[in-house]
């Protein structure tokens, strides 16, 4: 059986052959999240041109946060090789997580929406959000 093959005909009204696209996109988001500390807002605001690349491979990231204020958020790097080649063939000026070429990102209700859909699936009682994320074990936050 195919990874897949357990994927649902029909989400937001797409064909199969856009959900498994559709899954590692919100995938990445999500460890993207886990492994920067970003709020979801400046994940999702991401264009290409603002993530650091070399040899490939994704070294840091440029958001612009709360207060206006710029700040440099280095990327793990065996995640730094994935999101480089989730990047590799998209546009500069592209948005990193666009859903379609070209595209606007997600928004965030949305996102946080999928998130919650993935905690139902998985069984989870404990009321995990994307925002938490940022402050997991995995960054040095509180366990």
């Amino acid at each position: 059986m195919k990874r897949t093959d357990d994927l649902p005909d029909n989400i937001f009204g797409q064909k199969r052959e856009h959900v498994a696209p559709v899954r590692r996109g919100y995938k990445l988001l999500f460890t993207l999240l886990l492994n920067s500390g970003l709020r979801i807002s400046e994940a999702l605001g991401l264009k290409v041109q603002d993530v650091r690349l070399q040899d490939g491979a994704a070294k840091s990231v440029r958001v612009i946060g709360k207060g206006n204020r710029e700040r440099i958020v280095p990327l793990p790097e065996d995640f730094g090789q994935v999101l480089g080649f989730w990047l590799k063939d998209r546009p500069r000026g592209e948005f990193a997580f666009a859903q379609h070429p070209g595209g606007p990102p997600p928004t965030p209700q949305t996102a946080r929406a999928y998130f919650r859909r993935l905690r139902q699936r998985a069984h989870i009682a404990k009321p995990i959000t994307p925002h938490k994320l940022s402050y997991s074990v995995g960054r040095g936050g509180r366990p």
